[in-house]
């Protein structure tokens, strides 16, 4: 290291422009390279004894460190287990509620025919107390309260059926006296002639 300081200080002086001194660059840079792969040779062999104990280490710890992962994911099965059935269970609540809910919408297209039956589906729909839980109530009115709302609209949807029977009745009866008389007029022309 001392030679390479002093080449290194004495670089100013050279004169790159002369083979003699462009050769001696050369060497020394061989020279620098060479001492750095002798230094890197040493640190290897110094420190091969403590990398291939780290290495040791490192092995053991993966395969203690894999092992109780795979131990701790076998004693938390159950409560996994149960965290997706109570996940399921949630989903289930949620879906049944909102289908409870959306029963109660009627619409213009809706007959009394279609209100009973979405009524009945809804009537058979179970509201278990250990599947409902906290959420047990919520169901509970809901459930109530779409089967009156389906009660209420049934019944004035049947009202307006009668009515559109009648009224449809009461045209055909219409049209059937004025066929008859206009066919008695017909008639009455024929036998003037």
């Amino acid at each position: 290291l001392v030679k390479v300081r002093e080449f290194t200080a004495a670089l100013g002086e050279v004169d790159v422009s002369k083979a003699k001194d462009r050769t001696a660059v050369k060497s020394m840079a061989a020279k620098v390279i060479s001492a750095k792969t002798g230094i890197d040779k040493a640190r290897l062999a110094m420190t091969s004894d403590l990398r291939q104990r780290v290495s040791n280490i490192n092995d053991a710890a993966k395969i203690v460190v894999d092992g109780l992962a795979t131990i701790a994911k076998e004693v938390r099965a159950p409560v996994t287990e149960w965290e997706a059935a109570e996940e399921e269970r949630e989903k289930l609540v949620e879906s049944t509620i909102a289908k409870i809910k959306a029963a109660a919408l009627v619409t213009i297209a809706d007959t009394s025919a279609s209100v009973a039956a979405r009524g009945n589906d809804i009537y058979e729909t179970v509201i278990d107390k250990a599947v409902f839980l906290k959420r047990f109530d919520e169901a509970e009115e809901a459930k109530t309260a779409t089967m009156k709302a389906l009660h209420e609209a049934m019944h004035v949807l049947k009202q307006r059926e009668d009515a559109q029977a009648e009224l449809d009745a009461m045209k055909a009866a219409e049209a059937e006296r004025l066929a008859k008389e206009a066919a008695a007029a017909v008639a009455r022309e024929e036998e003037e002639r």
